[in-house]
């Protein structure tokens, strides 16, 4: 089995360095056990996120969209606002290389923020003969 996972809306600036969101650490805990599975993990993430699934031994191929200025960004609400455009249009950008993957059985959005489901859902259109479809939403309801 195959999951491509959209993790681009990882700020580690709005956190302490020890500690994640809940959403970050669920998505951890779940890649650990599906990898210790078989499931191949395939993750899209910005450059924080790739270091937190590096640090924490994820076994997946990470493609990792560079956003310029992306830590700089994250210094303010609304740069953050600004980083998450920024995210969502490189990873369009990035999707012309990413597209040559083999079929995907679950494409999945870590977060229910816009660029992880933008480009989650249109991963999912890419491989709509093949891909399930799964988002997260973590509000407080």
């Amino acid at each position: 089995m195959r999951l491509l996972a959209v993790f681009l809306c990882h700020g580690q600036k709005l956190y302490s360095k020890s500690t994640t969101s809940g959403g970050t650490e669920r998505f951890i805990q779940i890649a650990k056990r599906m990898c210790s599975k078989g499931v191949k993990l395939y993750v899209i993430t910005n450059r924080a996120g790739a270091q937190l699934l590096r640090e924490r031994n994820i076994n997946a191929k990470i493609y990792e969209i560079i956003v310029p200025f992306d830590e700089v960004l994250y210094e303010t609400i609304i740069g953050a606002a600004i980083a998450y455009v920024l995210r969502t249009l490189s990873a369009i950008i990035a999707l012309r290389h990413i597209s040559r993957m083999r079929k995907m059985d679950i494409v999945c959005a870590i977060s229910s923020f816009p660029p992880d489901v933008i480009i989650a859902w249109l991963l999912y259109k890419f491989f709509r003969n093949s891909a399930k479809l799964i988002m997260y939403c973590h509000h407080l309801v």
